[in-house]
């Protein structure tokens, strides 16, 4: 029998003023039951605050600029994360979640991957992207983005961290960066340090 996999359900939204659209993103979170919800472009200030909570949910907010108010639906990617502890055995229950809950991105880590598993490794309609640690127990990164999307992999340049870089591009807006990186329980500080400095060249 096989250890189910371990997900959490995230939500991204760029929502250009939520002023005008937080009974929306409320609906659409109670009703997908989105474990995370990113938001920016978010244009809170002080008169927002007594709608800004959502049922069931801890809100954190940054501070940001105020901007001209932009009216239309909110671009949503709808994106979901799994720790699978070697991905061979679990990679049609993967891809089953994956059609049926129609994502745009999933990443993955601790897949186990080797040569043998290459040929089951095509999810149709992705990208697969395979980051570093492949054939090592306890290692391995991946993203499965939709194909219509432009994406264009980051070399991070160092095999010491374990972690994925993919940059969304977009023609009309500011591109999206996605990651996602293991981290052994025996990484040590010179490799913490290395992951923390990807990251803010990234941001």
């Amino acid at each position: 029998m096989t250890q189910p996999t371990t997900q959490l359900k995230y939500l991204y939204t760029k929502a250009h003023s939520m002023s005008n659209k937080h009974k929306d993103l409320e609906a659409i979170v109670l009703l997908e039951s989105y474990d995370q919800v990113a938001i920016t472009e978010t244009w809170w200030d002080e008169s927002n605050d007594w709608s800004a909570a959502i049922d069931g949910y801890r809100l954190f907010k940054g501070m940001g600029k105020e901007g001209e108010l932009v009216t239309g639906s909110i671009a949503q990617l709808k994106c979901i994360y799994s720790n699978v502890h070697s991905i061979g055995n679990k990679q049609d229950e993967l891809e089953a979640i994956v059609q049926q809950e129609n994502y745009d991105i999933v990443a993955i880590t601790e897949t186990w991957w080797d040569d043998s598993h290459n040929w089951s490794a095509a999810m149709d309609g992705y990208k697969l992207f395979r980051g570093n640690g492949q054939g090592k127990r306890g290692g391995g990164v991946a993203f499965y983005v939709r194909e219509f999307f432009d994406c264009l992999e980051l070399d991070d340049g160092d095999e010491r961290v374990e972690c994925l870089w993919v940059r969304i591009r977009e023609k009309a807006k500011a591109d999206t960066m996605v990651g996602a990186g293991y981290r052994p329980p025996t990484q040590d500080e010179e490799a913490d340090n290395i992951f923390y400095k990807q990251l803010e060249e990234v941001s």
